[in-house]
Parts: C-alpha cells; sequence; structure tokens
C-alpha cells in the first residue's frame, strides 16, 4: 500500500531532517576528541551551527507561508457529477421561463434563495445531489454588475472558501431573435451549502436558478469558468 503525503507534509519532513543532520554533525564535533579544542572553539562550533539550523529552520517556514498564501493552483473550470438540479418543476408548475426572477434586493449580509430553489430544496431533501445556481451580489441593495472588480474580488473569496464558484453564461434573444450571451456568477452547491452558505457582510446574495431566453434553464453540463476572462466565454451583452 502506497502512502500519499502532501506538499506541506514532505516540506515538513525534509525540515526535520536537515535539523536531525545538523544536530549529528554538531554532537560528533563536540564530542570527537581534539586537542585544538578548547572552550572558546566549543561555543563558536555551537554558535556556528545553531545558527545555521535556525536560518534553515526560518527559511522553511517562510516558505510554508508563502506556499500556504498561493495554495492549490485553481482549475480553469469546475464541473459537476451525479444528479444536478438546475430547475424546480413539478406535477402542476412547469418551470419558470424568466431569465432571472424578480426579487427583493437583498441587503447587507443577507442570502435570499429564491422560491423555485427552496421548492427544490425541499423536495429533494436527503438526497445526494448538486444544485446549479446563480448568484447575483448586491452592494448596499444595489445590483453589482459581473465585472466590477469588486464581484471578481468576492468570486475569489468564495473559491478560496472551498465553494465551487465562477462564472456561466445564459443566452437571450436581442433585436431580431438575434441570440446573445450574457455572462453571470455562477456556483454548484450541496443543500448544505446553500442552506449554510458564508456571506460577506459588505454585499447582498440572491442565489437561484437561471434561464435561457427559449426558458430552457441553463445546462450545468457547461461548465463554470474560475476566470471571468476565460478565452471560452463569449463576450457578454454591452
Amino acid at each position: 500500500m502506497s502512502i500519499h503525503t502532501t506538499p506541506d507534509e514532505r516540506l515538513f519532513q525534509a525540515i526535520g531532517q536537515v535539523d536531525d543532520v545538523l544536530l549529528e554533525r554538531l554532537e560528533a564535533q563536540m564530542q570527537a576528541p581534539s586537542r585544538s579544542m578548547t572552550t572558546k572553539s566549543t561555543s563558536w562550533y555551537r554558535k556556528r551551527w545553531g545558527g545555521i539550523a535556525a536560518g534553515l529552520v526560518a527559511t522553511a517556514a517562510a516558505c510554508i507561508l508563502i506556499f500556504n498564501s498561493i495554495g492549490e493552483q485553481l482549475p480553469s473550470m469546475y464541473t459537476a457529477s451525479g444528479t444536478v438540479i438546475d430547475s424546480y418543476t413539478s406535477a402542476t408548475m412547469p418551470p419558470s421561463s424568466s431569465v432571472s426572477p424578480s426579487v427583493a434586493s437583498p441587503q447587507n449580509g443577507i442570502v435570499t434563495l429564491d422560491n423555485d430553489l427552496n421548492k427544490a430544496l425541499n423536495e429533494h431533501a436527503g438526497q445526494q445531489v448538486t444544485y446549479f445556481v446563480a448568484i447575483d451580489l448586491y452592494s448596499n441593495g444595489s445590483p453589482l454588475a459581473v465585472n466590477r472588480t469588486e464581484a471578481r474580488d468576492e468570486v475569489e473569496r468564495l473559491q478560496q472558501a472551498d465553494y465551487k464558484v465562477g462564472y456561466a453564461q445564459s443566452w437571450t434573444y436581442q433585436g431580431d431573435m438575434q441570440k446573445v450571451y450574457q455572462t453571470y456568477i455562477a456556483g454548484y452547491f450541496t443543500a448544505e451549502q446553500l442552506q449554510q452558505f458564508t456571506a460577506n457582510p459588505d454585499y447582498g446574495y440572491s442565489l437561484h436558478f437561471v434561464f435561457n431566453g427559449d426558458g430552457s434553464p441553463v445546462s450545468p453540463n457547461s461548465g463554470i469558468f474560475t476566470q471571468p476572462d476565460d478565452s471560452a466565454l463569449q463576450q457578454p451583452v454591452k
């Protein structure tokens, strides 16, 4: 059986090995008989090897901090497996045909789930499913455009919090039935993540399903891009 270690664990092991080697050398120097080994030279050896060991440990610690601050590189796209819920349907109610639901603007620090999303959560309670939803951001009750720096920073915060959040696209019709694309913030969530969403007190959040211009739900199979300027994304409507 092979044992896999993380980069952090391997780095700590390396530090331990280096430190042990230095201490063994120091101990050997101290115990080896030498006519010229005076009390003064002994003190010098202690300072020399002790300083080297301290320097190596400090350097390694700095490397760990840098590694942790960078973290593992994000994939270019998130995908979901298994059952993914992208809309709510029932025997008496067809899926909504709106591109974006009309909801009251959530105030800062508030997370709202629209009616269809809440109904889907109730219908699939206890099941191992993933929800593919949009995230509308608000600042002091006003919508925050996807291309704003604040919105991008908030997406990065959510990614660092281990949410599979990024950018997706819906399409609608404009002018003479011309299909155009719109980029929005999207995420793959479990029911627990939706119900315990970690909000930033500086923003309000509205989570909901998204639909294209023909009323079809945006396919979760399209994936979620982690960067807003990914070349695979169509240019949004100005």
